[in-house]
């Protein structure tokens, strides 16, 4: 297995059609590790960001694994990550096709080439998938020169999807379906519908993106915070990147419409049998008719009666998540040190970490 690291985006554009057979060869559907959000992200947001994608080729030249990882520029030094996960991506991992990899004696070697691009003695890597080949090979084995902490990240919610609404209900509790009926009912009367639309056309996608956009920073602002996409190259973004994954039907977006125009939305991923929640808004004004619990009751009776199997809420164990979730995973944190400077920041970093899981 030969190993190469593509450093610059105009290196790596061109193996687009390798990427993507790989990742159907892996059979992982997970948007963030898509060829769409990789060129998305590296075409938006260089020269502040540039990529650092460690290819594992066969003896055939075939590519067999990559682990995408980035370059960021922080306070003088070049850190090495995971690709956007401070963006929201979730659940990364690297992708694996072929035979089942040795534990970690095929994975470090990649992991290895990728951190000797890691100027600084101290690096995180979060948002990782705890069940991916990624972290299973570094639970089993050490990267030379390196000492890993594996910690708990982020709280992945998810609801598991029956095979109708109703089963749903059922599901939780009575205070939940008395309010969701209600909530129900009162929009009715108020609006009539609810009426629901879906975008799913790379025509709609721009268009459906500002009102996600204006809603969801309306939403922020109201309760004195700056919306995400108060920030041009977070727009700029998810217009490069919405269009080009509903060109495979990967990308939906929801919304509710009273009194001839939006009032909530909601923006997400499409998997083979899941939806994946990135982002959402609702218009301020009409917060009193719970626009947001009726879009989320009509999201997900109709991905029920897609044959969804799970809509996963993604990062953030929020309470108005939680009520519509079924269980919750964890996504884990890497953490590197090298050298006593590092060593001492470990210790520091898992130090403060134990006293506010004590404090908590």
């Amino acid at each position: 297995m030969r190993i190469v690291v593509i450093s610059e985006w105009n290196q790596l554009a061109p193996f687009e059609a390798a990427w993507r057979r790989l990742q159907a060869d892996a059979s992982n559907e997970n948007p963030f590790l898509s060829w769409e959000w990789i060129e998305a992200y590296f075409c938006v947001f260089r020269p502040f960001v540039r990529p650092l994608v460690v290819v594992a080729l066969d003896p055939t030249g075939q590519w067999r694994a990559v682990l995408p990882c980035e370059r960021r520029r922080i306070a003088g030094s070049w850190r090495v990550g995971p690709v956007a996960a401070e963006m929201g991506a979730d659940d990364l991992d690297m992708l694996w096709a072929g035979p089942e990899p040795r534990q970690g004696s095929d994975i470090v070697p990649l992991v290895a080439a990728a951190l000797r691009h890691e100027s600084a003695p101290f690096s995180s890597w979060r948002a990782l998938r705890a069940d991916g080949w990624l972290v299973r090979a570094l639970a089993s084995e050490l990267v030379p020169d390196w000492v890993l902490s594996l910690q708990e990240d982020e709280q992945l919610p998810y609801a598991a999807l029956p095979n109708s609404y109703d089963e749903f209900l059922r599901s939780k509790s009575a205070n939940f379906r008395s309010e969701m009926r209600r909530r129900r009912r009162q929009w009715q009367a108020r609006f009539g519908g609810p009426e629901l639309r879906t975008i799913e056309t790379p025509d709609e996608m721009p268009p459906a993106m500002e009102v996600l956009f204006r809603l969801h920073d309306a939403r922020r602002a109201a309760k004195g915070h700056r919306g995400l996409f108060a920030d041009a190259r977070q727009r700029d973004f998810h217009h490069r990147l919405a269009p080009a994954l509903a060109r495979h039907g990967q990308a939906r977006i929801y919304q509710l419409w009273a009194e001839h125009a939006p009032r909530a939305t909601l923006y997400g991923f499409v998997g083979r049998e899941q939806y994946f929640f990135f982002q959402s808004g609702l218009d301020p004004h009409w917060t009193e008719h719970n626009p947001g619990t009726v879009l989320m009751g009509e999201l997900v009776a109709d991905l029920i009666a897609r044959k969804a199997t799970r809509f996963e809420l993604l990062r953030g164990a929020e309470p108005y998540k939680l009520r519509w979730a079924t269980g919750r995973r964890a996504t884990l944190r890497a953490t590197w040190a090298r050298g006593w400077i590092g060593r001492s920041l470990l210790w520091a970093a898992n130090t403060r970490r134990r006293w506010r899981r004590y404090a908590a």
